[in-house]
């Protein structure tokens, strides 16, 4: 009574041991490009200069940052950060804010730039020259660095 019931089981799931690879292969390559739900990464013109007058003094000495121009006519400056250290908070974001902050801020009037990875691009207010970048981990609901920043275009 048992032993047929077996024999199915069996059939059953040799079938799915064949099946399911081909489900899930042509799942993944039906799937369309991955979309960001970040805002997106600015682009650095092969074109564009670097900005030596713009100074950017990180207080915890977390990155060594570079600006850039896109072009003279635009104004649009582009950050570029390179960890100097191990950043090892978890869900680190960059923020800019028009003045400075106490460690345990309210962060509501800050601009949101990205979430923050090794040699990803941010791009920095148009219309502003002087500003601190903020650099807080979503995790622990704390400030990690301040980067107080001036000379841009």
């Amino acid at each position: 009574m048992i032993q047929p019931l077996r024999s199915v089981h069996r059939r059953a799931f040799l079938a799915l041991a064949a099946i399911l690879p081909l489900i899930i292969a042509a799942g993944l390559s039906a799937r369309g490009n991955r979309v960001s739900s970040g805002p997106p990464l600015a682009k650095v013109s092969p074109g564009g200069a670097r900005i030596s007058t713009a100074t950017i003094v990180w207080k915890e000495n977390s990155f060594t940052s570079e600006v850039f121009v896109g072009s003279p006519n635009s104004g649009a400056a582009t950050l570029i950060l390179k960890p100097s250290r191990d950043l090892s908070d978890p869900d680190l974001l960059l923020y800019w804010v028009d003045h400075d902050v106490s460690a345990a801020a309210d962060l509501s009037d800050a601009r949101l730039l990205g979430s923050v990875t090794a040699r990803k691009s941010f791009s920095l207010p148009n219309d502003k020259q002087h500003g601190v970048l903020i650099l807080y981990s979503l995790a622990h609901m704390a400030i990690v660095d301040k980067a107080n920043v001036g000379g841009l275009p």
